[in-house]
């Protein structure tokens, strides 16, 4: 897999789709595609939403990718793309499907098929939370059910929230979403441990699910825990927002803090977002260039071949892709040159967004490669 990021600025919105499909469009079999603007209002952001898909199926045909529209403003330029490609030495078959509308991606390797979904969403963008996340993990689970995929395949979910960190009621949004989540999840045993995932706010959207599944005996799919930082899915009850169910408690978040999947054609690291946290708790009052620094050691040891060994790999994760998160856009110019020291050759893409803790003020995720 190829990874690369495309923006666009200085022109409407619609020529700026255009320009950005078209540089998009060079850079071999596309598989994903993950679009990132402003929208003033919902009804704005589904207008938008509409147009890019108009734009991207006209482009693509009948080898229409997965894409989806993160309503998260670039820090960078009016609009950003990440767009996921098949290498050409990649010797197995790609398949473009639908289901119910929604285009979805194949990927038939000699030891692994790996699906890839995105755009997944509720009927109603202002429909309650949780609502909407059962409507699109009800579209999740039809997808992997058409493809004959089992819903603990998951290996990495991104899970975009509008306003994640506010109250509807007496709950939080994002406390609503993983109930929703953990109701989907039951159906399967976890028994291999959850998904990477992210979990992130939009200014506008409602909720938009992304996710990637593989399904074979052969393909290794390990999760990586990190000895700096408790398993989200370990969170005790003082750290989780929101009431508190007689039964169950507050429900913790159901992801591992990063996936490692060896296909056969090649090994890669699924880092979760990952902000300053050490143990469970925040770092709070230390400023953003202190919590970048905090949340890349996270990483760093995350993919370290000290920590890959202790799952039996033998190798070192090197990132290939990078996704920043910040709350506030003034605060771009500090994380970039802290970020660009550290990581000079990566590709980074800056965005405008809510971490799922209020203290926070950045948030990292990544895609990582082991090299022997």
């Amino acid at each position: 897999m190829k990874y690369r990021v495309c923006i666009a600025e200085g022109q409407s919105f619609d020529s700026l789709i255009s320009e950005i499909l078209r540089v998009c469009g060079t850079a071999g079999q596309v598989v994903r595609l993950v679009f990132f603007g402003a929208s003033q209002n919902n009804v704005d952001y589904q207008r938008q939403r509409q147009e890019i898909g108009r734009q991207v199926r006209s482009c693509f045909g009948s080898r229409c990718p997965a894409y989806s529209y993160v309503a998260q403003k670039s820090l960078t330029a009016d609009w950003a793309v990440e767009a996921y490609c098949v290498d050409d030495l990649f010797e197995g078959s790609v398949l473009y499907k639908e289901c119910g509308n929604l285009p979805y991606v194949i990927l038939q390797g000699e030891s692994c098929s790996e699906l890839i979904a995105g755009g997944v969403s509720g009927e109603d963008v202002d429909a309650p939370v949780r609502k909407q996340s059962e409507e699109a993990m009800e579209q999740m689970g039809r997808i992997l059910a058409e493809e004959g995929f089992e819903v603990d395949g998951i290996v990495r979910q991104w899970n975009y929230l509008e306003r994640i960190t506010e109250f509807d009621g007496d709950c939080q949004r994002y406390q609503e979403f993983n109930e929703a989540r953990s109701g989907f999840y039951a159906s399967a045993a976890w028994s291999n441990g959850y998904p990477a995932a992210t979990g992130i706010g939009m200014q506008r959207g409602g909720v938009v699910i992304d996710f990637t599944a593989v399904k074979s005996e052969r393909c290794l799919s390990l999760p990586l825990d990190n000895a700096l930082q408790v398993a989200a899915h370990a969170y005790s009850q003082q750290v989780l927002q929101g009431r508190l169910s007689e039964d169950l408690g507050k429900i913790t978040p159901k992801f591992e803090r990063a996936r490692v999947v060896d296909s056969g054609d090649e090994r890669m690291i699924y880092v979760s977002g990952t902000a300053a946290i050490r143990g469970e708790q925040s770092l709070k009052g230390v400023g953003v260039v202190a919590q970048v620094e905090i949340t890349l050691e996270n990483i760093r040891y995350l993919i370290s071949g000290e920590n890959l060994q202790k799952k039996g790999i033998i190798g070192e994760g090197e990132l290939v892709m990078v996704r920043v998160y910040l709350k506030y856009a003034d605060d771009l110019e500090a994380v970039k040159a802290c970020i660009g020291e550290r990581l000079p050759e990566v590709p980074v893409i800056y965005l405008l967004a809510d971490v799922c803790r209020e203290e926070l003020l950045v948030e990292v995720e990544g895609i990582a490669r082991v090299k022997a």
